[in-house]
């Protein structure tokens, strides 16, 4: 895939083309280059550890509660999903199989419902990914 920040600022013009009201969630302007890369920088860092599950684990909790604090709800991380497949889609259109797609669906929604169970707030919703 093409470089991190150039995915991450495609995505947050995705997330924040799709769902304006997402932006007052954030302190600063997400979508600048230094938040694109940290976005991007965690998700390959939790791709990294997939075969370490107690590291994942412990990236996922430490994510989950960050973004408790920052007022996300479970029914952001759906949204994210979709917009995160929908930005790779184009980036690595030539690639791009529904095999990859299946399984970046089944790993976002893994690493979700870890994220998921930080707050009992966010325990009881359904975060599953629309690929629509």
């Amino acid at each position: 895939m093409k470089s991190l920040s150039k995915i991450g600022k495609l995505f947050y013009a995705e997330l924040f083309q799709t769902a304006p009201e997402l932006k007052l969630l954030f302190k600063s302007p997400r979508g600048n280059n230094t938040q694109a890369k940290m976005f991007c920088t965690m998700l390959d860092n939790c791709v990294a550890v997939l075969k370490d599950l107690d590291k994942l684990l412990d990236l996922l909790l430490d994510l989950g509660y960050r973004h408790a604090s920052y007022g996300v709800r479970a029914e952001h991380f759906p949204l994210v999903g979709s917009c995160l497949l929908k930005t790779f889609k184009k980036m690595d259109k030539d690639n791009w199989t529904d095999e990859v797609e299946n399984s970046w669906i089944v790993t976002f929604s893994l690493m979700t419902a870890v994220m998921c169970h930080c707050l009992p707030s966010l325990r009881t919703t359904d975060t599953t990914i629309s690929t629509k």
